[in-house]
């Protein structure tokens, strides 16, 4: 009789007395019965725990064939276990399970005719058997039966598996600033668990990848690309050193001089168990087909043959997508060596979808299966946007065509664990695969405690432009709902929102800290626009007069945090719901109208930024012009009537594209829309002009052709303020008073207290029965009537909806103390 084994079995019969169901956190008691167990010729009565909770276990990649039972009664204790094949320890334990005699037995057996990931895994309660061909099979078993723990106990299953694709993972070659050490050492433990079995490191902002390619790593940077090759390795996942060497490297008399530079710093990677290698020639202006693939054909037979244990070559061309092909890859094509895995990214370099038939023509145009460069979720041209949807449109059947992808990730390195789990799900069994199954389960994986939380802000930015998606399915239907005026819509959409504001505060405050510090411009904005969405459901609801003037101004207290975010939330849902919104809001109160003022571009539209963007006071949304701007384009504003102007503010460009904006062009004004002022030159992406005038319309006059497009995040023309009556203010002319009385709430006043501490605003109320305030900061602001003798009457309590009486007043004063102040709107009846 095996003493430790009966020791161990019965402190963990003492552990587990009292556990907890996985499902619902409801408490289940386990129950315990009188067994007999037989060892040899000996029998003993014990007790033996019986665990009836539901084991809340899943998977990820979806296995490719499985019966996993989720019965507790059917599960294995975890707490030790004991394989019977040495040298596997170190896979259990880098999955947080105890290794040591006594446990529960794994019989690992070794089957040479499966492939490298292929296994099969049993879990009963009396033990685990795993059958693979090595390590690698091993470590997708382990990393399987780790997913298939709760609670201390394993879900008895039946599993065989194993990958659709050879080659899965991750390529860090975006532009901007690359991921930290800490974070990469952290990917490669995700990738492992998740079966990602490839990493290719081209951060281009690596000088020693792309710049200065032939200089070799030392000191520090040695130790640290030492650790990161180790703990790939650990993790299985194979590490690819890319260089990028085609910028400047010698295809000529200096050839042999620079090809033994770039086998030398090979050489020295290949020193610390480097095995795959990569030569990136995307992203240069040299068209040298015959000169890339001796380049690469010589590194094949010179480097990787010479070497044992490297793999083929990967390369990519500079003609890395359909849309690029002249007739330089047609003669690169047949001459490169056709073990040579060359990378594609699609028919475009951001391609919305690859089809079966995209790559059946790259394939046979190559002569081999190609290896995507899988563009998505990468954001590095368009900072302000976060992917976090899940993977979509890539065809079913792109195993069949494809040697290998790699996802091209973010630079919010922990943000894209989230997509990248739906990747990992895709390439391993895509058969099996379905998006929204997999997002929903990668959001528990990643962050249990605050699932909700992380799916509420994954569907506020998985919209991508990359992949033709949709933002924040979640409350599509509501809010459709909402405008068609069913029954019980407003309140059902206003309990959704309440909710998502409940998880994204719960993320904020609790979800996993590198992942929150990456996102928080999104998730500020995130929270801003559902706080602003609920408070605006509350006035659409309310009856009550005071209640209503009250979440008029909470409302555009909220709507200030968001409209100088530059980060993009929601751009095609909670976007136009909280503008439709805004408008409602100053057309509901007080009588206001919202601007009649329309932009009119001589470009077409590009996609979903409408010309509206360019108007709507929010900053992070934009028109943008679907093609270039040259000589003579205009963008022009139309006010709807002939108004005073004290001013404009033009803000072109945007995150991401910081060169789409007029390069070159004037600011002109106009009556009729014929004859045209020049009022001023443009100046880069910001330009500013105080200067008074009278006008209907006002544009932006190309002078010069230009090969960028053109975004306008928002063009403010600031109208002139005519005071009532008699009214007056002591301050100086540099104290701008328009927003006071412009008939929107949500340009709001918000003067300098250098400028106005201590001066008054006089009021001129004479013909006036009240005057309403929306006052969304009082600070230091005294209010009080006076009558024409200068009589003063008590001061005015105030309230963010103050309304106050005036028919036997002559003026309301406002007098302005050393705090901030802050007022949304003044209305005089």
């Amino acid at each position: 009789m095996n003493i430790k084994r009966i020791t161990a079995a019965l402190l963990a019969a003492l552990i587990c007395l009292s556990v907890h169901a996985c499902k619902g956190g409801e408490e289940t008691t386990a129950h315990i019965t009188e067994t007999v167990t037989e060892t040899e010729a000996e029998t003993e009565t014990g007790k033996e725990e019986v665990y009836d909770a539901v084991l809340d276990v899943d998977v990820r990649p979806v296995p490719a064939a499985a019966e996993i039972r989720k019965e507790g009664e059917l599960s294995a204790p975890a707490s030790l276990l004991s394989p019977s094949a040495d040298g596997y320890g170190d896979v259990f334990a880098l999955f947080g399970f105890s290794v040591g005699e006594g446990g529960l037995p794994v019989i690992i057996n070794i089957d040479g005719s499966l492939g490298e990931e292929e296994y099969k895994l049993t879990v009963k309660a009396d033990g685990i058997g795993i059958t693979a061909s090595g390590r690698r099979g091993v470590f997708a078993a382990v990393s399987t039966l780790a997913q298939l723990e709760c609670d201390g106990r394993l879900a008895a299953a039946t599993i065989e598996d194993g990958p659709a694709v050879a080659f899965r993972g991750v390529i860090e070659g975006f532009y901007g600033t690359a991921w930290t050490h800490r974070f990469r050492l952290d990917l490669f433990s995700f990738m492992g668990k998740y079966k990602l079995n490839t990493y290719i490191y081209a951060p281009k902002d690596d000088p020693k990848h792309r710049s200065a390619w032939r200089s070799l790593y030392t000191g520090n940077e040695l130790e640290k690309m030492r650790e990161l090759i180790d703990t790939a390795a650990e993790n299985n996942v194979r590490f690819v050193y890319a260089l990028s060497p085609g910028l400047d490297i010698d295809l000529g008399a200096g050839y042999e001089k620079d090809f033994q530079k770039l086998a030398d710093k090979c050489e020295s990677m290949y020193g610390l168990g480097v095995r795959d290698f990569a030569i990136l020639l995307d992203d240069i202006p040299t068209l040298d087909a015959e000169g890339h693939a001796k380049l690469c054909n010589d590194f094949q037979s010179r480097f990787v043959k010479t070497h044992d244990g490297c793999s083929d070559l990967i390369m990519i061309s500079p003609e890395f997508c359909a849309a690029m092909l002249t007739g330089y890859t047609n003669v690169l094509a047949p001459l490169l060596d056709p073990d040579i895995m060359v990378m594609w990214t699609g028919n475009y370099v951001l391609p919305q979808s690859i089809s079966a038939a995209d790559l059946k023509d790259i394939d046979g145009k190559f002569g081999r299966n190609v290896f995507i460069w899988w563009n998505y979720p990468v954001n590095d041209t368009m900072a302000n946007q976060l992917f976090m949807g899940p993977c979509v449109n890539l065809a079913g059947s792109l195993y069949k065509n494809v040697s290998g992808l790699v996802s091209n990730p973010m630079n919010q390195g922990y943000a894209s664990r989230l997509p990248l789990v739906t990747i990992a799900d895709y390439l391993w069994n895509p058969s099996a695969y379905d998006p929204e199954a997999s997002i929903s389960a990668a959001v528990k994986h990643l962050d249990p405690e605050c699932a909700d939380g992380l799916y509420g802000l994954m569907d506020l930015c998985r919209g991508s432009s990359i992949i033709g998606g949709v933002s924040t399915k979640t409350l599509s239907d509501e809010i459709k709902a909402y405008y068609n005026k069913k029954d019980g819509a407003a309140r059902t959409l206003l309990a959704k929102l309440e909710k998502m504001k409940t998880d994204l505060s719960d993320l904020y405050e609790k979800g996993d800290k590198n992942m929150t510090a990456e996102i928080k411009p999104w998730l500020d904005k995130a929270l801003a626009y559902v706080d602003a969405a609920i408070l605006y459901l509350r006035f659409d609801i309310s009856e009550d007069e005071a209640e209503r003037g009250g979440l008029a101004v909470s409302f555009a207290e909220a709507r200030s945090r968001y409209e100088n975010s530059s980060v993009t939330v929601s751009p095609d849902v909670l976007a136009p719901f909280l503008s439709r919104a805004s408008s409602g809001v100053n057309a509901a109160v007080g009588g206001f109208a919202s601007s009649p003022a329309k932009l009119i571009p001589s470009i077409q539209t590009y996609d979903k930024y409408v010309p509206s963007y360019a108007l709507d006071g929010d900053e992070s949304t934009f028109y943008w012009s679907a093609g270039a701007a040259v000589n003579g384009s205009t963008f022009t504003v139309d006010l709807g009537e002939v108004t005073g102007i004290s001013g404009i503010r033009l803000l072109m460009g945007a995150d991401g594209h910081a060169d789409d904006y007029v390069k070159s062009g004037v600011i002109e004004y106009s009556s009729d829309g014929k004859t045209y002022t020049y009022l001023c030159d443009t100046a880069g992406r910001k330009t500013e002009n105080g200067t008074g005038f009278s006008a209907r319309y006002v544009r932006v006059r190309c002078t010069k052709d230009q090969i960028y497009w053109v975004i306008i995040s928002e063009f403010y023309i600031r109208r002139k303020l005519t005071l009532p009556g008699d009214s007056s203010f002591d301050g100086g002319d540099n104290v701008d008073l328009s927003a006071l009385f412009d008939k929107d709430l949500f340009s709001t006043f918000r003067p300098s207290p250098l400028y106005v501490n201590g001066k008054t605003l006089k009021l001129d109320v004479s013909d006036a029965k009240t005057v309403t305030m929306y006052i969304t900061d009082p600070g230091g602001l005294r209010v009080y009537a006076s009558g024409k003798d200068g009589t003063v009457k008590e001061d005015v309590s105030l309230s963010p909806y103050t309304v106050i009486n005036v028919p036997d007043a002559s003026y309301l004063n406002l007098t302005f103390g050393p705090e901030k102040t802050e007022i949304a709107e003044i209305v005089i009846k």
